[in-house]
C-alpha cells in the first residue's frame, strides 16, 4: 500500500430507506465513513438504455481497510457520485480494500 497515493479525500454513503409522506419509500444517503484514498479513472464508455445514450466512467478506488462496506454504497468526492460495483480485500489480510467504481454521466 503506498499511502502517498491516498490523496483524496471521499465520503462513503449509505442508502437508509424511510417512508414518505405518502406512504411510499424514500432512499437517502447518509454518511457511513470518510477517509482518504488514491481514486484512479480507468476508461469510460457509451451505451444505450432507454433509448438514451449515456456514459459511464469505469474507476478503482484504494483505501485503508475498512469494516462493513458494501456494494449498496456509494462514494463522493468533489462533485463525483460513483457506486461501488463490489468490494475486495486486496491483500486476505485486512490492510487495504479495492472498491470498483462505476459513474453514470
Amino acid at each position: 500500500m503506498n499511502i502517498g497515493r491516498m490523496r483524496h479525500r471521499i465520503t462513503i454513503q449509505e442508502p437508509i430507506e424511510s417512508k414518505g409522506a405518502m406512504g411510499g419509500t424514500e432512499k437517502t444517503w447518509v454518511k457511513f465513513h470518510e477517509c482518504w484514498a488514491d481514486i484512479r479513472e480507468l476508461a469510460g464508455r457509451e451505451q444505450v438504455i432507454d433509448a438514451q445514450l449515456t456514459s459511464k466512467l469505469v474507476a478503482t478506488c484504494f483505501i485503508r481497510y475498512k469494516a462493513n462496506i458494501d456494494s449498496s454504497m456509494r462514494i463522493v468526492h468533489d462533485s463525483n457520485i460513483y457506486q461501488i460495483e463490489s468490494v475486495i480485500n486486496k491483500d486476505g489480510k485486512k490492510k487495504m480494500l479495492e472498491l470498483p467504481l462505476f459513474e453514470f454521466r
